[in-house]
């Protein structure tokens, strides 16, 4: 994993120690102030940290705000919630995820092969 500041590597950490994907957002990003975990919706698209337009569709878990999608349950955060460098507040939310029928991508399939994930969905 690459550094990039202080309480993302701090969060990679977390996951690297305990299994457990931790995603930060910055607050001030985050529309409604709120943090919701739902399936995506039909037609929703998230922009990773990489850069990359992502479409999502109802099988895949996201971490949203009131109005959109921030990040990738257990995968990866969206750019428009990067924690930047002056961030003052940044509230972080755990999630437990556990292995189940949303697998997502090469990135959760590698965690989840390694045991480093579980997926428990609320509902």
């Amino acid at each position: 994993m690459r550094q990039v500041n202080n309480i993302v590597d701090i969060t990679n950490f977390c996951l690297l120690e305990s299994g457990q994907p931790l995603h930060a957002f910055d607050y001030d990003k985050l529309d409604g102030g709120k943090i919701i975990v739902r399936r995506a919706r039909k037609g929703e698209e998230i922009i990773t940290i990489d850069g990359v337009k992502r479409a999502l569709d109802g099988d895949i878990l996201v971490i949203a705000d009131a109005k959109r999608p921030v990040a990738i349950a257990g995968i990866m955060g969206g750019r428009d919630t990067e924690v930047g460098f002056l961030d003052e507040e940044s509230p972080s939310r755990e999630r437990v995820f556990r292995p189940g029928p949303d697998t997502q991508g090469r990135e959760k399939a590698r965690r989840l092969k390694r045991g480093l994930i579980q997926v428990r969905e609320e509902r």
